[in-house]
């Protein structure tokens, strides 16, 4: 990973974004309550979730290799009246003791990282009977949008994807498909590491590679074909990730 390169691509998006209220609390699945709860969120991007985990009465560290995510996640935690430990941080190298966390959280990251390495760390980091949980992930498992960002966008030597021939793309040149072979490199550290999916969504992707447009028609076509074939959710484009460092 360039890492200079990601760094400076967030910084540009973060410092776009406005502080703004927060009410709702961040649910983990396996983790009644997080109250006293030790949580990691992992690229802490805007700081909604950071401030969605304080508001779950967690102790919430945040990190980012975004300067201006971490200063965006304290303006957003002064606004909402909590507190956080925000921090420039790596996650292939994470500056905390062994066995320190409760909760590691993040959302569409993992297809940024070497997951070898990361959830080396992730192990190293988590309590035993400790959980992991990473929302919005891409995944191979469609054909169709496999084909397309394979295709239109082509990927360099390490998969990672290129710019798209006729559209902007919305991220970094760092970022890949989260394929079977990641998963599997986080269950060297975690055997009960999963794929979870709970909702469908194909054509939204089509609004997110066109600059949002149509994004409403979208959303409606994947609940239409959501509820018309419930199967079609294991070729969702987005998946969760899980997993729980075992006593």
């Amino acid at each position: 990973m360039d890492i200079q390169k990601e760094a400076a691509h967030f910084d540009e998006v973060w410092r776009k974004v406005r502080p703004t209220k927060v009410t709702d609390e961040l649910p983990i699945p396996g983790a009644p309550s997080l109250a006293d709860k030790r949580v990691l969120i992992c690229s802490c991007g805007s700081g909604r979730d950071p401030v969605r985990a304080a508001n779950s009465g967690a102790q919430v560290f945040a990190v980012d290799l975004s300067p201006a995510g971490v200063h965006k996640a304290q303006e957003m935690a002064t606004l909402n009246r909590v507190s956080i430990d925000a921090r420039v941080i790596d996650l292939h190298h994470l500056d905390f003791p062994d066995e320190y966390f409760d909760v590691l959280y993040g959302s569409a990251i993992l297809h940024h990282l070497n997951c070898d390495t990361a959830g080396a760390e992730f192990r190293r980091v988590l309590k035993r009977g400790g959980i992991g949980f990473f929302e919005d992930e891409n995944t191979d498992r469609n054909p169709i949008l496999g084909f397309f960002y394979r295709a239109m966008s082509g990927t360099d030597a390490n998969g990672n994807f290129k710019k798209y021939w006729f559209a902007k793309r919305i991220g970094t040149t760092n970022e890949r498909m989260f394929c079977r072979q990641d998963l599997e490199a986080l269950r060297k550290y975690f055997p009960n590491a999963e794929a979870r999916t709970d909702s469908f969504m194909f054509f939204q992707k089509l609004s997110h590679v066109a600059d949002m447009r149509g994004i409403g028609l979208t959303q409606a076509m994947d609940r239409l074909t959501e509820i018309g074939i419930p199967a079609v959710r294991r070729h969702s484009y987005e998946q969760d990730i899980w997993f729980s460092k075992q006593i």
